[in-house]
């Protein structure tokens, strides 16, 4: 009964009249018809009311704002879809923790929230439960299985928790966390940030832990995937453990299979990572671009009978112990022995690394040792040191048991000669202040006769320490302190140094290359000066007499030879053959390098 404003305009600005006169169109048979003579738009339900006796339902207007109106069971269809669903079911896609409760500044009533809202993923068989960003304070949760708490960035939400428990404990397999900061604030004596017992699959993505009495504690679990992870400034930092929890529900399990990629163990006191087989194995690990630093006291990382455990591309700084490698101290389990630990790239700087037990293929291989110590306590079988480069490193203990190799200095190479003019067959080229010491088996073959020799020989070399000349000296050097280049960076070990303003100091074991006119200093020491000019390199010699050990020829084959000879920074490996003959050397060097 009463009249609905209508306009002209979807805006609804331009008001028309009300009613309104159709147009109208009478068709061939008879039958009537009308239309607006122009569109009209209506903000509200409404219902045509035409020669009062014609009326159209009831007609709803098109939602253009959703305040103030209860749009749950409205429809929408996705574009492409075919298929309408309620705004309701399309809300519930993702778990918000927003939709089951408060989340403000009170703990009590914000784990009652993450609780709903997690029972909520876990009714539907799992899933991510969103977090809003801010400060969520919080007293403790567990995680089903297949259930993932996730924020918005570790720098956007952060997850709060001061209970001398577990703040968050996993429950099943695929659970974890992902793009947040879980946070104990004050290291609350037996608070634990992150906890599970006999997990698999764990998930933590972009993750930050901190500042709990031990950040992570995990007895057992397998293939474990984590990305981004970072465990800082807590009591003790992660622990991953075979455990069978005997003391506790003795539902544990070995420790395997886990997956880390980037990320830093960094500034505690009581440990950093530690990989212990308490009573059960652990395993096929992988850490891959993982950083220790700062970590004082106890150990960077602890490698206790943990198997075939990986390290790859890792980088330990600031540790008063980089690692400690030891066996499970009890007799009466099996798998209590390290065996097959790699550490593959990276670089230790300063510190220790502490070997003791079985050590059984135990490889640092293409790394950077600086100002390292390694400590060989006892350990049962030698430990190899490949193709690595050591700035000031120092082994102490059982030396025998560090066994250093390079791989160009050994294998195969094969030549020709197809007259009687010297070939040189091999060479490599020495540092400054180097000694090494060669060994050689060779063969040689004629083609098409049945000449034929053999040879093994045994020579030294050095070369002595290369040369920087400087002015403007501010203090004098110290013999055995490091040198550095202010400009390039370059750095040399000093073996001697002229105790004047100007002069030359000599250098060894140099890295990269100093440039003139740049300033010197000396690590740990006062030592200063500028460049003046470019470094010279001595010379190398033979040391001693090369000896023959073993010769062995056909009677055609005496004007052949094999012999060591020095040329400038190049120890070289020459062969002769003979006029008119083509001869096939097959020759294998292996080179010891002091």
């Amino acid at each position: 009964t009463t009249l609905a404003p209508i306009f002209s305009d979807p805006d609804l600005t331009v008001p028309l009249v009300n009613p309104q006169v159709l147009l109208s169109k009478t068709d061939s048979l008879g039958a009537r018809y009308g239309k607006f003579a122009k569109p009209v738009y209506v903000g509200q339900p409404y219902y045509l009311d035409i020669n009062t006796t014609e009326q159209s339902g009831i007609r709803g207007v098109p939602l253009t704002s959703i305040d103030g109106v209860n749009a749950s069971l409205g429809t929408a269809t996705a574009t492409g879809s075919t298929r309408a669903r309620t705004l309701a079911d399309r809300a519930s896609d993702t778990i918000h923790a927003l939709d089951y409760g408060a989340i403000g500044n009170s703990p009590t009533t914000n784990t009652a929230t993450l609780t709903t809202a997690i029972g909520a993923a876990a009714a539907r068989g799992g899933g991510y439960v969103r977090l809003p960003a801010g400060v969520i304070v919080f007293n403790q949760i567990t995680i089903p299985q297949h259930v993932v708490l996730a924020g918005y960035g570790r720098a956007a939400t952060i997850l709060q928790s001061q209970v001398a428990g577990r703040a968050i404990e996993l429950t099943g397999a695929d659970s974890g966390l992902a793009d947040l900061t879980l946070d104990g604030i004050s290291l609350i004596d037996g608070s634990v940030g992150l906890y599970g017992r006999a997990i698999n699959r764990v998930r933590l993505d972009n993750v930050e832990i901190k500042r709990f009495d031990k950040g992570v504690f995990f007895r057992g679990g397998r293939d474990h995937v984590y990305r981004s992870l970072d465990i800082v400034n807590n009591g003790s930092g992660i622990s991953l453990r075979g455990d069978d929890d005997f003391v506790g529900t003795g539902v544990g399990d070995e420790f395997s299979g886990l997956d880390w990629f980037q990320g830093a163990v960094r500034e505690h006191l009581g440990g950093g990572l530690d990989l212990t087989m308490f009573d059960m194995p652990v395993k096929h690990n992988v850490f891959h671009q993982v950083d220790f630093i700062d970590n004082l006291t106890e150990p960077a990382v602890l490698v206790t009978g943990a198997s075939f455990s990986s390290f790859r591309h890792c980088y330990w700084e600031g540790n008063t112990v980089n690692m400690t490698v030891e066996d499970n101290a009890d007799t009466t389990l099996l798998d209590r022995r390290v065996v097959g630990l790699s550490i593959d790239g990276g670089q230790m700087v300063n510190g220790t690394l502490t070997l003791d037990g079985l050590c059984q293929d135990v490889v640092l291989e293409r790394m950077e040792l600086n100002g390292l110590e390694i400590q060989a306590n006892v350990p049962d079988t030698q430990v190899l040191v490949r193709d690595c480069t050591e700035i000031d490193t120092l082994i102490s203990g059982d030396t025998t048991k560090v066994v250093r190799f390079r791989t160009v200095n050994a294998g195969s190479v094969t030549g020709q000669t197809t007259n009687a003019t010297p070939l040189v067959a091999w060479k490599t080229r020495l540092q400054p202040n180097e000694v090494v010491i060669v060994d050689c088996i060779a063969t040689a073959e004629a083609i098409n006769t049945t000449d034929h020799a053999a040879y093994a020989i045994i020579a030294a070399a050095r070369q002595p320490p290369a040369t920087l000349t400087f002015d403007e000296r501010t203090a004098a050097f110290s013999v055995g302190k490091l040198l550095i280049g202010g400009t390039s960076g370059a750095t040399g070990i000093i073996t001697a140094a002229t105790n004047a303003t100007t002069g030359t100091i000599s250098l060894a074991s140099v890295e990269g290359t100093f440039l003139d006119n740049e300033l010197l200093t000396e690590e740990g020491g006062t030592g200063g000066a500028r460049v003046n000019g470019a470094m010279i390199h001595g010379v190398n010699t033979l040391v001693g007499t090369p000896l023959t050990t073993f010769t062995a020829e056909s009677p055609d084959t005496l004007t052949w030879g094999l012999s060591f000879a020095v040329a400038q920074q190049e120890l070289q490996l020459i062969v002769t053959g003979e006029a008119a003959k083509t001869i096939i050397w097959t020759i294998n060097v292996r080179m010891t390098v002091a």
